[in-house]
């Protein structure tokens, strides 16, 4: 630009990885430009044209951003000494040649779509990568569950050929085997931790936000699939299905950890989409049911914003996992073929017409209403026995060591540093001279440089799982409906409409009704304590036998005159009990499946236990009965007690996904929680270096809301709300002032606080004050307030109406804890 004192400038604008957009400038796209407007050297005008170039260098960020087509303004460039803002606004009209113009807006483009370009290809990079990650999460996950089966299918033939209980010296066989097994089980889980429970609470409490990365790793992932392999081959009620989804998360976090490597677990919407994922393929490769698995992932982590990548993702990896699980079935034909979670033999048609069929149909829903009755108590009674038992268990070395430095580096327990789901060694159990003695032997010969494990020589943990297998194995071995059968064989025992007409499941001296009623009892009571074990578990194939066996109790009690009220009778029927019991088994089949998927659902509060049912046999009568009895049973169970996943973060103190989720706490409003902010609380305008000073150091606040006092309260309000500030920009501004003493102001007004900060071959710095933060009225459910906070990834959220501050929400006030 030509100035009054004639000659022109040379000015260069180098444009590297410019504030385009922050997205782009995060993947590193540049483009370099070189914009000659005229000829000068630079040793005659150096400062004014390092001026020029930092105002150029904001107009091309403008207009590679936007696309401007703006003209340049007087305040784009630096005005020459003795000349004023229209003299400079004439200049550039006359000295910037259209040439000139139209050569720099075409320079602006050509930036524009290189890196318009490489965004899109780092982008579909990406994308590439994550349904990459996704489908081969869903061929291992499913191969990780076919294996399991095949452990668990090989361990319990080995099993069986103990299995005569003939006399008591088999018995005893039996059970030292289960007990072997179980302890080697426990003995892998106490190197890790992690690998206890179920595993569905953690990834629903990491789909919530909840900072959890040391449950995702490949050695939790070995450690639960060899100790869940060992505990169901023992015989013991557990399930697979928390365990895949489990197992699956950390397969994808294995896969893509640049996907789970941010800042705070929430920030990474591609890792939520995973682990939905993971949910969706666990559940669908348990039951060969992908849209159950889809469902039932879905629904246990509402309220959370859903989009197409999100659901396309859970279908895909469901059904991919359910047909790579059906292929690794097909490998073992001819040999011992796995048998299918559920099974029945009833065909279409049979135990579903009634003379009645709004009788039967409130017969269904009955049957659902005790069922959501009873998983309600016996959800409360495995919460006080996971309490009772936790309790029992953490006694044990809990006197005071008088030298607790004695031991050294083997004195410290891994159980310190993560705190197990169900429970563990959270005290630091006293060791012999001896002990400590021969393990520094055990370090020495296998060349170990890590700490030993404390908790290797704890006993309590190992005296409760050898409790419950020695009972579960002795009540079994007395119930020759339960002796020696898996869970598969056990739900197509129960489901088998010809189960009546055989009395080989009939215990001696007591009548099928109250042998029926013996084994549910049995398992009742077993699933209880075998879920409180601190070992992998899962909960939905145990209570869906619970369920079964409820129905089928439920169903042998009804009168014989009712039931042939609601069945029909074939007028040639002979009059036998053989022919009757031959009429009734298909009834009493379909009870036993309403039952299993309406106890099931009444313990998961997860409607999708009644698809997944109905997916798994296609019994199209089947579909009003199941719908029907899993909606009472959840209705029922939800004025009883939370889900059994919520019950367990309670127990670790995540209640407040508990909250949102499963109570009327999502609909109450937002001033029912948030933390009120009074004048003392936040900044003003312009304050002093020494009040901003004495503020930061009275609290602990990472974010301080900068609020302009009232002369009188309003509605239990002190202030105008106008911002905001985190910490960090307050020490820089501290720093920044602090040589001009401690009465120096500092204006929050300022223009230069509250815009980007333009930096050379650099992305654009925040501005330090939020000039408009994110605010909620005082009548927003807690459930908006989630899903707007989930939504917009920010860290808090201020109560205003008629912008008067009333005070803030954030993670801990919302959820009950920090997302850390």
């Amino acid at each position: 630009v030509q100035g009054p004192e004639g000659g022109f400038c040379l000015i260069v604008c180098r444009l590297r990885r410019t504030a385009m957009s922050r997205q782009a400038a995060s993947h590193k796209s540049s483009s370099s430009l070189l914009v000659r407007l005229s000829s000068r050297p630079f040793s005659t005008a150096s400062a004014e044209l390092r001026a020029a170039r930092t105002k150029i260098h904001g107009v091309f960020s403008c207009l590679v951003s936007n696309g401007s087509r703006a003209p340049f303004t007087a305040d784009d460039f630096e005005q020459p000494e003795g000349t004023s803002r229209e003299d400079t606004m004439t200049l550039i009209e006359d000295k910037l040649l259209p040439k000139h113009r139209r050569r720099l807006l075409q320079l602006a483009d050509q930036a524009r779509r290189v890196v318009s370009s490489r965004f899109d290809k780092s982008n579909r990079q990406s994308s590439f990568r994550f349904w990459r990650i996704l489908l081969t999460t869903a061929v291992l996950s499913s191969l990780v569950s076919y294996t399991i089966d095949q452990t668990t299918l090989q361990v319990g033939l080995i099993r069986s050929r103990f299995t005569n209980f003939q006399n008591e010296q088999h018995l005893l066989y039996v059970i030292a085997f289960d007990v072997g097994l179980v302890i080697l089980a426990r003995l892998i889980v106490r190197t890790s931790v992690e690998a206890e429970g179920s595993g569905f609470p953690e990834i629903k409490a990491m789909i919530f936000g909840k900072a959890m990365a040391p449950f995702l790793t490949l050695r939790v992932l070995f450690v639960k699939a060899t100790a869940l392999s060992l505990g169901i081959g023992a015989g013991l009620p557990l399930g697979k299905e928390g365990p895949n989804v489990h197992m699956a998360g950390c397969i994808s976090r294995f896969l893509g950890p640049e996907f789970y490597e941010t800042k705070r677990a929430q920030s990474s919407v591609a890792a939520i989409h995973l682990l939905l994922a993971a949910c969706a393929v666990g559940v669908g490769c348990s039951f060969s049911a992908p849209i159950g698995g889809v469902i039932f992932s879905l629904e246990l982590v509402l309220p959370q914003v859903f989009d197409y990548i999100g659901y396309f993702g859970c279908f895909l990896s469901a059904v991919t996992g359910s047909i790579c699980f059906a292929l690794y079935r097909s490998w073992d034909a001819g040999s011992y073929v796995l048998v299918d979670l559920i099974t029945t033999n009833v065909v279409a048609g049979e135990g579903a017409n009634s003379p009645y069929p709004s009788l039967r149909l409130a017969l269904d829903i009955v049957l659902g209403a005790i069922c959501g009755l009873l998983a309600g108590i016996w959800i409360k009674s495995h919460a006080w026995a996971v309490k009772a038992m936790k309790h029992w268990r953490q006694k044990e070395g809990s006197k005071p060591q008088a030298q607790p430095s004695k031991h050294g580096k083997y004195g410290r327990t891994r159980t310190s540093l993560y705190h197990a789901l169900l429970g563990g060694q959270t005290s630091e159990p006293e060791l012999t001279p001896q002990q400590v003695a021969v393990m520094a032997k055990v370090t020495k010969a296998f060349g170990a440089t890590k700490e030993m494990n404390r908790s290797w020589w704890t006993w309590r943990d190992l005296i409760q799982i050898a409790t419950v297998v020695v009972v579960n194995t002795v009540l079994a071995a007395s119930l020759p409906l339960l002796n020696g059968r898996p869970q598969p064989l056990l739900l197509s025992e129960l489901f088998d409409k010809n189960l009546l007409s055989r009395s080989d499941w009939v215990v001696p001296g007591l009548t099928p009704t109250m042998t029926m009623a013996c084994c549910f009892l049995t398992k009742w009571t077993v699933t209880i304590f075998a879920l409180c074990l601190p070992n992998p578990a899962g909960v939905v194939a145990p209570t869906m036998i619970i369920g079964g066996l409820l129905g089928r109790v439920f169903g042998m009690c009804l009168p014989e005159a009712f039931l042939r009220l609601v069945v029909v009778v074939p007028p040639d029927m002979e009059d036998t009990p053989e022919a009757w019991n031959e009429v009734l088994g298909p009834f009493m089949a379909r009870l036993a499946i309403v039952g299993a998927a309406a106890f099931c659902a009444g313990v998961c509060r997860a409607f999708a236990m009644a698809i997944t049912v109905f997916e798994a046999l296609s019994l199209p009568e089947s579909v009003l009965p199941l719908c029907s009895a899993s909606l009472a049973a959840i209705t029922v169970a939800n004025k009883i007690a939370l889900p059994y996943f919520d019950t367990n973060l309670m127990g670790r103190g995540l209640g407040g996904i508990s909250a949102l989720t499963q109570t009327k706490k999502a609909l109450e409003p937002a001033f029912t929680i948030m933390k009120r902010l009074g004048m003392e609380d936040c900044l003003q305008e312009t304050m002093t270096v020494n009040e901003v000073q004495r503020l930061i150091d009275e609290t602990d606040d990472d974010v301080y809301a900068i609020a302009q006092p009232l002369a009188t309260h309003w509605h239990d309000c002190q202030g105008i709300m106008k911002g905001s500030i985190s910490r960090s920009s307050i020490e820089k501004l501290l720093a920044r002032h602090g040589h001009r003493g401690d009465t120096a102001v500092i204006d929050f007004r300022d223009a230069a606080l509250q815009r980007p900060t333009e930096v050379l071959n650099a992305p654009y710095l925040p501005p330090m004050v939020d000039s408009v933060p994110l605010c909620v009225l005082p009548e927003t459910p807690l459930q908006d307030v989630y899903l707007l906070m989930k939504v917009t990834r920010v860290p808090m959220v201020y109560v205003c109406e008629h912008n008067l501050l009333f005070g803030e929400i954030k993670w801990k006030e919302l959820l009950g804890h920090s997302l850390d």
